[in-house]
C-alpha cells in the first residue's frame, strides 16, 4: 500500500486556508484542493504492512512526546504565545 503521513491543520488555520483557498479559486479561476491544509511529516511511501502497524508506530512515538504549538505571523491570524519544545522531531 502507499501511504503518507500528514498532520492537518484545524482551528483558525484551517478556517484561514479554506478562505485563501476560495480567494484564489475565484480570483484565478484554478481548482480548489480536496485536501485540507496540511504539512507532510513523511512524503509517499509504500509497504505491505497494515497500516495498524504504523499507526501503532505512531502512537508509540508520540505517546511521551511534549505537546506543543508551531506559530507563524503575518498571515492575519492570531499568534498565540508559542510553547517550547523540549525536543525536535
Amino acid at each position: 500500500m502507499r501511504y503518507v503521513v500528514v498532520t492537518v491543520a484545524d482551528g483558525e488555520a484551517g478556517v484561514f486556508n479554506k478562505k485563501l483557498s476560495a480567494e484564489a479559486f475565484e480570483k484565478f479561476k484554478v481548482k480548489s484542493s480536496k485536501l485540507p491544509a496540511h504539512i507532510t511529516l513523511k512524503a509517499p511511501f509504500e509497504t505491505e504492512e497494515p497500516i495498524e502497524v504504523l499507526e501503532e508506530a505512531i502512537e508509540k512515538y508520540i505517546k511521551d512526546k511534549p505537546h506543543g504549538s508551531t506559530t507563524h505571523g503575518g498571515n492575519g491570524i492570531p499568534t498565540p504565545e508559542p510553547v517550547p519544545h523540549d525536543e525536535h522531531l
